[in-house]
């Protein structure tokens, strides 16, 4: 069996139901194709987020909705959004797409701007990228950060297995602990 490049991401499994049709229609792409189920679902998920446009309003942004910004494509989005780091995938998900933060992630992001232990002056931004959204991700991160004079970002990646199990905890018991241990 071949090893596995030492670069390259870790798959995440999904598990998902499909209507039969779907399934055999998936099964007969692959066969027709050559290439396996997840290749298949992989393509066709990217050309959807590549083809996909939304607006300001989608991305819960309505002082955005203008003619300056009429829509965006989703799978650019998706691409500037996305990091290894879990604290800035979770920063850059909340300054892209604040309608769709889950629960755990607005209590980890009220942990994290509560605490003056993780206050800071970064502000976790986008990479430069395509002219056409330099001016859009900077109006975001404007907005977002207009608050908050910033974090700690070390801080918060040397905490970020602790951060994760107090929100956990604090979901389960429903209240946070007393005092928090740090570093």
């Amino acid at each position: 069996m071949a090893k596995a490049q030492p670069n390259r991401t870790k798959a995440e499994t999904l598990s998902l139901r499909v209507a039969p049709d779907l399934k055999f229609g998936l099964e007969m792409l692959s066969k027709l194709e050559d290439r396996s189920l997840t290749t298949i679902i992989e393509r066709a998920l990217r050309d959807l987020f590549m083809n996909k446009s939304i607006t300001m309003l989608d991305l819960g942004r309505p002082r955005l909705f203008s003619e300056e910004y009429p829509e965006a494509n989703f799978g650019m989005l998706l691409a500037y959004a996305w990091s290894v780091d879990g604290p800035v995938r979770l920063f850059r998900s909340a300054i892209l797409f604040p309608g769709s933060i889950s629960v755990r992630d607005m209590a980890l992001l009220d942990l994290i701007f509560s605490e003056p232990y993780f206050k800071g002056k970064d502000k976790v931004g986008f990479n430069a990228g395509s002219p056409d959204y330099d001016k859009l991700l900077s109006d975001l991160c404007l907005i977002f950060w207009e608050q908050s004079e910033g974090v700690d970002l070390g801080k918060i990646r040397r905490n970020w297995t602790n951060l994760n199990d107090i929100i956990d905890a604090a979901l389960a018991s429903g209240h946070y602990p007393e005092s928090y241990a740090w570093d």
